[in-house]
């Protein structure tokens, strides 16, 4: 099949003012391919970056199978940055269903010297079992300073549940003798966000700043939307280049990796940094947003601060505020008029709702076309 485009002559490869036409937000680190869902993408990505969990050589997570007792007590081993290959001695106790010559033999061994994990009667720990709820509360609770209070508060497991209820942690599983991957990670999420309990002289402390993560891995949250990039703004603010700003606060992007995320409200977790901007580790848009995505085939026009579309066969359409910010190809266009912005033969409209309601604030206009080239100038 044929299909019509503009013929352009001596085209310079060279040319740094080249734009991409798909200019979408992507993740500043390689996911898992069989993961769809935003908010558990957002959340296994700083566990990613952070180096909590590390994606397998196919590539899958795998959310819908149930997590194990291993696997759970690897994630929070790894969160709170205990190395077992440095701790471990062949002098620790371990547990008779895991050989020691096995490394789970150390991660085990290890974990119980810290006091995250007790096994069973029979000094097995199961480690292929699926993981139950209260297990993982426990473990959690346990490693983040809670231990003494959930045992007065009346052991296990509602002790331990308690706890975890004063830190903001909870879930409803279908099933809580077995946790899905995916509903395992959105536990771990709430404890690494969660204050730890930290003995003092006069005894225990708590500060909402000091969570798992912070005290781990020096990792501090920010949200707020992308105000101003290296390559263009939405507000009256301007950075410079390898630079980013959320809200009125400046972030370091060394490798401007989050340019495409200009007008989205997001979730910015970085390194705190003692002076000058401190470091991105990882960005993803708020679990609040609401995204509508129009292809060029679908639009039908606008008028009035209204887009008409097609979805299904059927016309709708979608309210865009009157003070909208449009972004083409990456960049805030100076256009005035809304119809030409958003009149294209190829691409696609994404209208964004940053408080999640039903009138849009920002929309990115994807567009490109094809072209011929006769010649090419390297």
């Amino acid at each position: 099949q044929n299909q019509q485009g503009t013929e352009y002559d001596n085209v310079d490869l060279n040319n740094q003012d080249a734009v991409d036409p798909t200019y979408t937000p992507i993740s500043s680190v390689e996911g898992f391919s069989d993961v769809t869902d935003r908010k558990l993408s957002n959340k296994l990505g700083l566990m990613i970056a952070a180096g909590i969990i590390s994606v397998p050589e196919d590539g899958r997570f795998n959310p819908s199978d149930k997590m194990s007792r291993y696997d759970f007590l690897e994630l929070i081993v790894n969160s709170v940055g205990i190395k077992p290959d440095e701790v471990y001695s062949p002098a620790l106790d371990g547990f008779y269903d895991v050989s020691r010559d096995d490394y789970r033999n150390k991660v085990l061994s290890v974990s119980a010297k810290y006091g995250i994990i007790n096994g069973y009667g029979d000094n097995s720990f199961r480690g292929g079992d699926n993981v139950e709820y209260n297990d993982a509360v426990t473990m959690m609770m346990r490693a983040s300073g809670y231990d003494e209070y959930a045992k007065y508060e009346g052991g296990y497991p509602s002790g331990y549940l308690k706890a975890a209820k004063r830190c903001g942690i909870g879930t409803n599983p279908k099933d809580k003798t077995s946790l899905t991957r995916a509903e395992a990670v959105e536990l771990i999420f709430q404890w690494l966000e969660s204050p730890v309990l930290e003995t003092v002289s006069t005894g225990f402390s708590r500060d909402d700043k000091r969570t798992v993560l912070y005290i781990h891995h020096n990792i501090l949250k920010d949200n707020g939307v992308v105000n101003a990039t290296s390559r263009d703004t939405v507000s009256d603010l301007r950075v410079e280049k390898g630079t980013v700003c959320i809200g009125k606060n400046r972030y370091r992007d060394s490798d401007e990796r989050y340019n495409s995320y200009l007008g989205y409200k997001v979730d910015c977790y970085y390194n705190e940094a003692k002076s000058g901007p401190s470091d991105i580790v990882y960005i993803g848009i708020d679990d609040g947003v609401k995204i509508l995505t129009i292809e060029a085939d679908n639009y039908l026009g606008y008028s009035a601060d209204t887009i008409k579309y097609y979805e299904k066969d059927k016309v709708k359409t979608a309210s865009v505020d009157s003070l909208s910010k449009y972004i083409v190809n990456g960049f805030v266009s100076s256009e005035t008029s809304i119809a030409k912005i958003l009149d294209m033969k190829e691409g696609a409209i994404t209208l964004i709702s940053n408080d999640g309601g039903g009138t849009y604030s920002t929309v990115f206009v994807n567009k490109y076309e094809n072209i011929f080239l006769k010649s090419i100038a390297y």
